[in-house]
This record gives C-alpha cells, structure tokens and sequence, in this order.
C-alpha cells in the first residue's frame, strides 16, 4: 500500500489560513498595478521556490512578514526590474521581518524607511543576499538585527536618519570583486 501525502488528498488540509499566505507561483501575489505588488498588512507571505517577478518589486505594509522554505530554495528576483529600483520597499513604519529567504541578481535589493516609528524593527534570520548590486538604503528605524545570513558579491548598504541599534551576528558577507564598494 502506498504512503500518500495529505497534501495530495483534495480536501485533506485546508492550506487557506487568515494572515498567512502560501506562494508557490507569482499569481499568489496581488496584482501588479504600474509594476508594484502590495503585499497587505499584518499577514505572512511564505515563499516555497523560485519566484521571478519580471519586472516587478514588491511593497510591505505594516507587519508585513516574508518567511521562505529555506534561503537556497525560497529565492526572490525580478529580472528586467530597473537597477536603481528597490525589489522590496518597506516604509510602514512597523515591523518587517524576514526569514529564510534569498533574494538574488538585482541591481537594489531593498529601501527601508522606517519614518522613526517605535515598532520599526528588522529582525532578518537567515536571509540571503546573492548578486545583488546595492544591499540599498535603511534610514529611522529602530533595530537592524540580521542573524546567520549571507550577503554575497553585495555591497553598498546605506544606514541613515536614526537608528537605536544595528547587529550583524554570524554573517557572512563578500563584496563584488573589483567594485570598491565598502
């Protein structure tokens, strides 16, 4: 007799749960309207594979969390995204977290303006930044912890404004060769 997975059972396990968001496919993800996903507040978006969002980038609302798989198969890019467009934009003033996700091969990876709110705190676990031209710019907020994450053949991360603290911990980070970037 063979094993089956409840997942393979229609009707077995009801994957629609308030506030959490399973993304397999880019048609998981609101509409795109003039090139931006606005991804709603107060809910998790988790990310099982590849996604290419051709061309677009994403906006986070107020808690808005992303959760991946995993950082080496849970991976965000946009090819044709303009290079000095952010893939992510978070400017809420809440918090964003993210863990156990990649983003790869874009020119900027994020612009986060936390507008000096009290609840505007990254807490990024194992979150990943491959080929990506520019981390980007993170200005008043109030904490940046990045825990056991790699930024590799990434530069260029701007802090600026106000922020109360800033911990990297066990994470690996290169930058492009040849680039001068700091």
């Amino acid at each position: 007799m063979a094993l089956i997975s409840l997942l393979e059972v229609p009707g077995a396990v009801d994957l629609d749960v308030d506030g959490l968001v399973f993304v397999d496919n880019i048609d998981k993800l609101p509409a795109a309207v003039a090139g931006v996903r606005t991804l709603a507040a107060s809910t998790a978006y988790y990310f099982t594979t590849e996604i290419d969002l051709a061309g677009d980038r994403l906006v986070l609302s107020d808690s808005t969390v992303l959760l991946g798989s995993s950082s080496e198969t849970a991976i965000l890019k946009s090819t044709g995204l303009d290079a000095n467009t952010p893939l992510l934009t978070m400017e809420s003033g809440g918090p964003n977290p993210i863990q156990n996700l990649r983003i790869e091969g874009v020119g900027t990876a994020l612009y986060v303006d936390g507008q000096g709110g009290a609840n505007a705190a990254l807490d990024w676990v194992a979150f990943n930044l491959v080929g990506c031209g520019e981390v980007g710019t993170i200005k008043d907020i109030t904490n940046l912890v990045v825990n056991t994450s790699a930024w590799l053949n990434t530069g260029g991360l701007v802090l600026d404004g106000t922020i109360a603290t800033v911990a990297f911990f066990q994470t690996l980070w290169t930058l492009p060769v040849g680039s001068g970037k700091t």
